[in-house]
């Protein structure tokens, strides 16, 4: 590739990107999406700040179409409801789930175009273990809304396996304070919970990485010490939703909490959502 493309690479993502921050001003998350797409298609290189953009735009989007289709089938299960009502509120959600796994399919286009691409093989580990962090969730997401069995299956050993791959990846090459392989740990308890139910397994895993966490609080780095201690807080909410489930009995030994780490107590109304990592450009307020 000569300068000058590479250039031209460069002024086109400065251009995406500027348009990217104006949208999530904007709270226009769609264009969002959008332009962060056209900013990786440029092909040239990304920070971790873009890819954090990048994910973001799009978890937004999907979580949005995820709440709504969970308030649907509400309704379309409410005693009160009409027959015909009912029908109607079916029909809407799966106009949603279509919605949701067409925004699936993008964002897996994506990320299977960074994990061919020629930045994955001059990345380190962490982009590395964040991009197949994002492949398994995806996958995830598409086996939330799909229907056939067989298809829902396949999906899920999909999710599966990209999760396995990283999570060795991630125990090969981060430290378990890093925030990427808590994201990850997180997120792939709740899939082994929810997905595959297999809630021994889904606590013990979240269990290993919070006591592993916690173990190296102390020489946590500056920089990402209040992410790691906003997953580590999550994780530890959902190991009590868990426990509370399985009647208050531990699944195996209690989840030794130290008091003096800066972790929130789970809110009671709160104890019926499992929390997964919602990613967030360091630009962004997190509350």
């Amino acid at each position: 590739m000569t300068s000058s493309t590479m250039e031209v690479e460069e002024e086109t993502k400065k251009m995406y990107l500027w348009k990217a921050k104006l949208a999530q001003e904007a709270n226009r998350f769609e264009d969002m999406a959008m332009y962060m797409r056209q900013v990786f298609e440029t092909g040239a290189p990304m920070s971790k700040d873009e890819d954090n953009m990048l994910a973001a735009a799009y978890k937004h989007l999907l979580d949005t179409k995820r709440t709504s289709r969970r308030s649907l089938i509400t309704v379309e299960h409410m005693d009160t409801v009409a027959p015909l009502e009912a029908t109607m509120a079916r029909d809407y959600r799966e106009r949603v789930e279509s919605e949701v796994l067409a925004l699936c399919t993008e964002m897996l286009t994506v990320i299977s175009g960074w994990l061919e691409s020629p930045r994955a093989q001059s990345s380190d580990p962490e982009s590395h273990v964040f991009y197949r962090k994002l492949y398994a969730d995806y996958k995830r997401y598409a086996a939330e809304v799909t229907t056939d069995s067989l298809d829902r299956a396949a999906v899920i050993t999909e999710s599966r396996v990209a999760y396995e791959r990283a999570e060795q990846l991630g125990r090969d090459s981060l430290r378990p304070i890093d925030p990427i392989r808590l994201g990850l740990m997180l997120n792939y308890s709740v899939f082994l919970y929810q997905m595959c139910d297999q809630h021994r397994q889904g606590h013990d895993l979240a269990k290993e990485a919070y006591e592993e966490a916690v173990a190296e609080i102390d020489s946590i780095d500056d920089h990402v010490y209040d992410e790691s201690m906003l997953i580590l807080r999550l994780i530890r909410d959902n190991l009590a939703i868990w426990v509370k489930e399985n009647g208050g009995r531990p699944f195996e030994d209690p989840v030794v909490v130290d008091q003096s780490t800066e972790l929130m107590t789970v809110p009671e109304d709160d104890a019926v959502t499992l929390y997964e990592e919602d990613p967030i450009p360091s630009n962004v307020d997190r509350h």
